[in-house]
């Protein structure tokens, strides 16, 4: 089955709540999820190309310097590819804006090898799952999934991209449906 193309639009900085049901056959019936999990991805394009890293501290937490300005916000999600010296930093993280060019990456880097060189920051994915936070309810019978993003995680976003919805169905067999993929919509926030 080809997954179906939906697409939305977020805007940041608040609440995103959508429901959808999974019909099948030539007279649609409703996919009993029962037992089912699934898991969405939400991938923003970058609005720019990844900061090149020129230090990382071995502070609690470990504070990261790039070349250029970041254009980050707290609370976004970046990974950290190509670190040199300190591998250990290697990774997704939850970043706090320090100033324009630092930001703090919320872990206790003191015993991580010393920073020498190379890594960017590059933007991570938002990803929700069936048992984080309540972000996809699955309706049993009645095949409707629900799909919720908190307002927190839409203000993270700087940008629009694309998306997937996977659902998985339960043991023995654990199949993985992608049931709906599209592009998402970004609309800024003014008020603040």
């Amino acid at each position: 089955m080809a997954a179906g193309t939906l697409d939305i639009a977020l805007e940041q900085g608040a609440t995103f709540r959508k429901t959808l049901t999974w019909k099948t056959g030539t007279t649609p019936t409703a996919v009993d999820l029962t037992g089912y999990t699934a898991r969405m991805m939400l991938k923003a394009t970058p609005t720019k190309t990844a900061s090149k890293i020129t230090a990382i501290t071995k502070a609690n937490p470990g504070v990261v310097t790039t070349e250029e300005n970041h254009t980050l916000k707290t609370g976004q999600s970046v990974v950290l590819p190509g670190v040199g010296g300190m591998t250990e930093a290697t990774g997704r993280y939850t970043v706090t804006v320090l100033t324009p060019k630092t930001f703090s990456i919320g872990v206790d880097t003191t015993a991580y090898t010393t920073y020498t060189s190379g890594g960017t920051v590059a933007f991570a994915s938002i990803t929700s799952t069936a048992n984080n936070d309540g972000a996809i309810t699955l309706g049993g019978v009645a095949g409707t999934i629900a799909l919720y993003i908190k307002d927190t995680t839409t203000d993270t976003l700087t940008a629009g991209g694309e998306y997937d919805l996977e659902l998985i169905s339960p043991t023995p067999t654990f199949d993985v449906t992608r049931l709906v993929q599209g592009k998402f919509s970004f609309s800024p926030n003014v008020t603040t």
